[in-house]
């Protein structure tokens, strides 16, 4: 299976973090998490994984806006990589909430701000 068909598939790499749950993690796996950081081989593979997961995205937006050229893909798609990481942070349990909205409506302006990167009106 070509990697760009692999989230179309619902495949993801062995090493993703998908297959690792933080409510497994214990003190020294979080130890070991931050120390990968200065390790050459663990950066890379992290390095990688963004790579990997920046492709996924570009080839769905390329299969939602097949008019798109593939660097407009990768820059929307870098877009929205960029807001997610952004809201790990700012919806995580770990972070105040910022503005006086609910869990629920903060997720809904994150998808519609997803939705106009991508360019793409939803029906129901």
């Amino acid at each position: 299976m070509k990697s760009d068909e692999m989230i179309l598939h619902g495949s993801v790499p062995s090493w993703t973090p998908h297959r690792c749950s933080r409510r497994s993690w214990t003190g020294s796996d979080r130890l070991s998490s931050a120390a990968a950081i200065r390790n050459d081989a663990a950066r890379a593979r992290s390095d990688d994984w963004y790579r990997w997961l920046l492709r996924q995205y570009a080839a769905l937006i390329a299969q939602l806006r097949p008019e798109l050229k593939p660097a407009e893909c990768d820059a929307r798609a870098y877009s929205a990589l960029t807001l997610c990481l952004g809201a790990w942070i700012t919806l995580g349990r770990s972070r105040p909430r910022l503005i006086d909205s609910s869990v629920k409506e903060l997720r809904a302006t994150l998808l519609a701000a997803i939705i106009a990167i991508i360019g793409i009106e939803l029906t129901r």
